[in-house]
């Protein structure tokens, strides 16, 4: 009998715990929750991280500022190229110089963040974007304007900001940031409704990319050096555009690398100026008869590479004096060299007009600066039999690490 008491009482024990043990876990789950939503409450709140590039708001957020039969009066599918620029300025100029500031016309800000030459081909598709949209364009890019000709409409940021009482954070505002790339909203926005709008980026280079009078008067200067022979008649010249990226390094200067540029800006590797020269030799031997009549332009951000080109061409060679920056430098790291800056920022677009002008041209591959001007001259109308020739020199480490690739 005492054994079985004690089994009663064993076991009664063992009820007990089996009661109790659920009862305490419960407590202490609600005792944690409690806890941990006093303390959340108490802490300041983490938001998700944003990225680092700003979407631009899809534009049928946009209420279109024209009736979608006729928008800028137009009418039909047939419109000149011409007729549609006109169109577009003048009703742009309507609104601006109007009451733009109770005005609800959205508004399509271009903000350069690259170079001369990512920038211009960003510049055209964020104006396209604004023609067949129905937004006001304006531009901030004060470094590049500066040494560029006014177009027939007003086109400054700060400017327009003012008269139409905007800012970059107002509503009516989307924000277009250059350079373009393969996720950017432009290259992945769908065809736009008023696509036969569109105009060509050689036309909108002839209409928005045009020398200021201080830049068309160095330009002027330099092409009669160049095309005019002691004759009087007009002789041809080659264009050499050679860039390795030393340019860069000025802001973004590589102590691991043996002359300061950093992998990712580098186009060239030392030496390369080799094959420009070469191949500049192979057009004046091939392509123009009076080979001691042909002069060579040449415009790089080295100097040592100038220096080379130099010895090599000696009274042929043109080159324009000062020092490089590139282009992309909005603000002077070193306010003691802002002239110095700000005169070789001028020089930048005084070559890339002068180069706009070559009969044949040799730039470097991936070099959209280059590119860009030799868009013109694949565009010029020239005398010369031959034609229109452009050769492009890739980075003879090219594909190997921490070279570009081909």
């Amino acid at each position: 009998m005492k054994k079985t008491s004690t089994d009663s009482r064993a076991a009664l024990s063992r009820s007990k715990w089996f009661l109790v043990v659920p009862v305490l876990i419960g407590a202490l789950a609600i005792a944690s929750w409690i806890c941990f939503e006093y303390f959340s409450s108490m802490s300041p709140r983490v938001e998700p991280k944003q990225s680092s590039v700003k979407e631009a708001p899809a534009v049928d957020s946009f209420e279109l500022a024209w009736d979608d039969a006729s928008p800028y009066g137009l009418s039909g599918l047939s419109n000149s190229q011409e007729d549609i620029f006109e169109a577009y300025v003048t009703w742009h100029n309507k609104v601006v110089q109007g009451a733009c500031s109770n005005s609800k016309t959205p508004v399509l800000l271009f903000f350069s963040t690259a170079g001369f030459g990512d920038s211009t081909q960003a510049l055209f598709a964020a104006f396209n974007a604004a023609v067949q949209t129905g937004r006001l364009f304006f531009a901030d890019w004060p470094s590049t304007m500066d040494a560029l000709r006014e177009p027939p409409f007003l086109w400054r940021w700060q400017q327009g900001a003012a008269n139409c009482n905007v800012n970059r954070s107002s509503p009516r505002v989307m924000v277009v940031e250059g350079h373009l790339w393969t996720g950017h909203p432009l290259i992945q926005q769908k065809p736009f409704k008023f696509e036969h709008l569109r105009l060509r980026e050689g036309f909108l280079d002839q209409r928005l990319i045009q020398p200021s009078a201080p830049v068309q008067s160095l330009v002027d200067r330099t092409l009669r050096k160049l095309q005019k022979h002691p004759s009087g008649s007009p002789r041809p010249f080659i264009g050499l555009q050679i860039r390795t990226g030393a340019a860069d390094k000025q802001s973004h200067f590589d102590p691991n690398t043996d002359d300061g540029i950093p992998h990712w800006a580098r186009f060239l590797s030392p030496g390369d100026e080799r094959f420009f020269i070469e191949k500049a030799k192979e057009i004046i031997s091939t392509r123009y008869k009076n080979h001691e009549d042909v002069k060579i332009f040449a415009m790089s951000d080295s100097p040592k590479v100038l220096n080379v080109l130099r010895r090599e061409f000696g009274d042929r060679l043109v080159t324009l004096k000062g020092s490089v920056i590139h282009s992309a430098q909005r603000k002077y790291q070193d306010p003691s060299r802002r002239d110095q800056d700000q005169n070789g920022l001028f020089k930048v677009f005084v070559d890339w007009f002068v180069f706009c002008h070559a009969d044949s041209a040799v730039i470097t591959h991936h070099s959209l600066y280059g590119s860009s001007a030799a868009r013109r001259v694949d565009r010029a109308p020239h005398k010369d039999e031959f034609g229109p020739f452009v050769v492009r020199i890739a980075d003879s480490q090219c594909g190997t690490p921490n070279h570009k690739s081909c």
